[in-house]
């Protein structure tokens, strides 16, 4: 409502000052009028007495038209008549007014003045109507008309009284219709396209706002409600856009999962065949006869060790083949490395290629994550090492640290410590517009054949979504160091 009050004080001040200055306008007219009028009735009254006192006088004598004269006084009631001398004649009364030039009325001429009061009240207007004559024994003399200005003062104060009045309720009523009609037009519409707005801000697109004015703010209620389809219908889109990509990723991930499952099963072959000759070899032998009394027991001993090592194997393989929602749960990244290298340990000795793992003992390497995810971007990083180490001497090692790391110049640094899993090889090594884009989609610098280009772009997205980053070091003929970082839980101490 701060805009309803805004316009309702700028109305009621502009309101206020028109009226001020009409009240100020009207009564001052008023004034002047009346004054006008005052001194318009005791000219006349003057005028018109002096020249029926000349005409008695000279019909019925001096002393029949100066008795005119006390009558009019006796019969006037808010007018005070006398005749007054225009000679230096002590006998007779002399003009109350200060008269500064007499000849005015000897001229006769009409001299109309303003007498202060004795008592210091309002005082009187005063009208001379000089006779055009001489009356015997007397002289020239001339009518004296005054009426008080306590008339024009009570005049005045009841104009004023009723101009004000007549302000106050005029101001009163445009006020309150100004704050009616702002309430009502401006202020709670605004009210609702305010609470439409942060509603909006607020991700609630639902509800349109009904308002009827055919006015701005009607219009903008109605864009209002046209953005918020438009923004539903963009949601919507985005939504099904959104589960289209998450599931071609779920798709993506998985194939490179089960491409590296085909490569795994092609370099444990020979892992699997070794316990498979041995506990076949055994079971010849129980079955020909060959092994009799506490042999046949060792035999199949081994036979049973052989199979459960074949079959920790391919579990093993299934595990990390299956499709399986994100489950982010409670991990020790130190065991889950151990077991992918554990896993991977038949393709590096293939290749003459040593594998090992070195993990701080002392310190608790814990973290929030989805451990089929995390094990999914460790192989795609070990395999690359693997494959980019030199056949026969290569030698590939996952080192653990858990502590404050540096961010990567592209991601802000994450809060608390961090857990880096740093996977180094010997190789040749990258340069530095190769490292650039080793993340890109279908980017390989393997041989044809030996690789996707999809396994470190996988490793990179499975490692964001747990709020970690990847670094990439590489120096051509040093080898090249790939480093998952990793936000590590705080361990709660005592």
């Amino acid at each position: 409502m701060k805009l309803v009050a805004k316009f309702l004080l700028l109305f009621a001040l502009t309101s206020l000052v028109v009226l001020a200055g009409s009240t100020y306008l009207r009564v001052t007219r008023e004034i002047d009028h009346f004054d006008i009028d005052m001194r318009q009735d005791v000219a006349s009254y003057g005028a018109s007495l002096a020249h029926a006192v000349a005409a008695l006088a000279d019909s019925a004598g001096t002393h029949r038209a100066l008795r005119l004269v006390e009558h009019a006084n006796d019969s006037a009631n808010h007018l005070l008549v006398r005749w007054v001398t225009l000679d230096e004649d002590a006998r007779f009364d002399r003009p109350s007014a200060a008269l500064h030039d007499l000849d005015a009325l000897r001229r006769g001429e009409l001299v109309l003045a303003t007498v202060p009061a004795a008592d210091g009240g309002s005082g009187f207007v005063v009208a001379y109507a000089p006779l055009d004559r001489e009356l015997p024994g007397i002289g020239r003399i001339a009518i004296e008309v005054k009426e008080s200005l306590e008339i024009r003062d009570r005049f005045v104060r009841g104009t004023i009284r009723e101009a004000v009045l007549t302000m106050v309720v005029t101001f009163g009523a445009t006020t309150l219709l100004a704050l009616i009609l702002g309430v009502a037009v401006v202020g709670r519409p605004l009210h609702a396209v305010g609470l439409k707005v942060r509603r909006i801000g607020a991700g609630d697109l639902s509800g349109p706002l009904a308002l009827r004015q055919r006015d701005e703010i009607g219009t903008i209620a109605r864009e209002l409600n046209a953005m918020c389809e438009q923004l539903a219908e963009n949601r919507r889109r985005l939504d099904t856009e959104i589960s289209a990509r998450i599931a071609a990723l779920e798709q993506l991930r998985h194939a490179d999962r089960l491409a590296t499952v085909g490569r795994l099963a092609a370099g444990i072959a020979h892992e699997i065949g070794t316990p498979l000759a041995v506990a076949a070899g055994r079971s010849k032998m129980i079955v020909s006869g060959e092994a009799s009394g506490v042999e046949v027991v060792d035999n199949a001993r081994i036979v049973v060790e052989q199979t459960q090592r074949i079959s920790a194997i391919i579990r093993q393989l299934l595990d990390f083949a299956r499709r399986r929602p994100a489950q982010k749960a409670r991990i020790d990244l130190a065991a889950l490395a151990r077991k992918t290298a554990t896993l991977l340990e038949p393709i590096a000795s293939k290749r003459g290629v040593s594998l090992a793992v070195s993990a701080p003992n002392s310190e608790t390497v814990h973290a929030e994550v989805d451990a089929g995810q995390i094990e999914q971007a460790l192989t795609n990083l070990i395999m690359n090492a693997v494959h980019a180490s030199p056949v026969g001497n290569g030698r590939v090692e996952v080192s653990i640290t858990h502590g404050p790391a540096a961010a990567s110049p592209d991601h802000d640094p994450a809060e608390g410590d961090l857990i880096s899993l740093a996977v180094s090889d010997n190789g040749s090594g990258m340069e530095a517009e190769m490292v650039a884009h080793v993340f890109e989609p279908f980017f390989t610098t393997k041989e044809i054949g030996e690789g996707t280009g999809l396994g470190l772009p996988v490793a990179y997205g499975l490692v964001r979504e747990h709020g970690g980053w990847i670094d990439v070091r590489s120096e051509v003929g040093n080898g090249s160091c790939f480093t998952i970082h990793l936000p590590a839980i705080a361990e709660k101490i005592g």
